[in-house]
């Protein structure tokens, strides 16, 4: 995935769709070792079609391989989510060995049952599901988008540390024996409680609340 997208991701600048993202269409150099992305007959032939007029000539045939196609894509609507639709589907013939034929469908969605199929880290595996959703509004718009949720992974232990895990202190936990409580602490507890307001207010008038007159009337009190 690390190797293959930085490609995807430069015929997309380059305003191209490959449309037909599968393993045999991924191959590795001898000389330098890369991954190399093959076989734009596809794309050539477009290309001509474009050049032998100055309209752009719509597609009337189907182009890619059943399975690693999205369903835009059989539509005759490829979009680049499309591309990063093989490239998950590519992703999961390599983990299994299954060829998307292989794979149980969910009845209701549509979409490829292959979570019970691999052990993947949790994060990966939202990753990959994102990339195949059915619906294209529900996948990754860009390949940068899915370089960045995977480079999150290593991550994610750091960024745990920095989560609020437990409940916040109030006023009354934080007082003393003597019923002092810290100013910080009070403008914590105070600002708390003005969002909780804040809040209510939204849910009961169904509409944003006006920040001004609430920080006029509930919060320079304090």
């Amino acid at each position: 995935m690390h190797e293959i997208l930085p490609v995807v991701d430069y015929i997309h600048q380059n305003q191209v769709i490959h449309r037909d993202i599968k393993p045999p269409n991924i191959i590795r150099c001898q000389d330098d070792n890369r991954l190399v992305l093959i076989d734009f007959g596809a794309v050539k032939e477009q290309i001509a079609e474009l050049g032998e007029g100055s309209q752009k000539v719509p597609t009337t045939h189907f182009v890619g391989t059943v399975g690693f196609a999205p369903p835009e894509q059989l539509a005759l609507r490829p979009i680049y989510a499309s591309d990063i639709y093989a490239i998950g589907v590519t992703c999961l013939y390599l983990l299994t060995g299954r060829t998307p034929m292989e794979f149980d469908y969910d009845a209701a969605t549509g979409e490829i049952a292959w979570q019970g199929m691999v052990q993947v880290s949790d994060h990966f595996g939202k990753v990959l599901t994102k990339m195949i959703k059915i619906s294209p509004r529900d996948r990754y718009q860009s390949v940068a988008q899915v370089q960045r949720a995977l480079d999150l992974e290593a991550h994610l232990d750091n960024l745990a540390e920095c989560m609020h895990t437990t409940r916040h202190r109030s006023i009354e936990d934080e007082a003393s024996g003597d019923g002092y409580v810290p100013p910080i602490s009070r403008t914590a507890s105070a600002i708390r409680d003005w969002r909780h307001r804040l809040e209510l207010r939204r849910q009961r008038d169904g509409k944003p609340a006006d920040f001004s007159t609430l920080l006029a009337s509930d919060y320079v009190g304090y």
